[in-house]
């Protein structure tokens, strides 16, 4: 498979690390990505599943959950327990985030269903 292994500083193999990735063994997607500074890792990113990732750095873990409704992204949910609502376009692409304070504003009641 053609897959991007590494990316490097500058245009040879020997320029600076700057992140590598890990792909899952039977599905075609990143497993994980790890981003370096000065030759150590400073961020670990983890995909186990489609709909949840992981990022690890020196700030602490956070978690983050992605809702999809019939293959469809229609909510993340953040760390600090805020929400994002994608909003897709004709064409499938999310066009629009918006968050829950502008259902608030408009009048529109909504429930979490995770």
């Amino acid at each position: 498979m053609n897959q991007l292994a590494e990316i490097r500083n500058g245009s040879s193999s020997d320029g600076t690390l700057l992140e590598d990735y890990v792909y899952h063994p039977t599905e075609e997607r990143i497993y994980a990505k790890h981003v370096y500074e000065a030759g150590a890792v400073k961020e670990t990113i983890s995909y186990p599943t489609k709909t949840f990732v992981r990022v690890e750095n020196s700030s602490g873990t956070y978690d983050y959950t992605y809702v999809r409704h019939e293959g469809q992204l229609v909510a993340q949910l953040n760390p600090d327990g805020t929400k994002l609502f994608m909003h897709g376009d004709a064409e499938g692409s999310t066009s629009v985030l918006t968050d829950a304070s502008v259902f608030k504003k408009i009048g529109i009641k909504m429930r979490t269903v995770v």
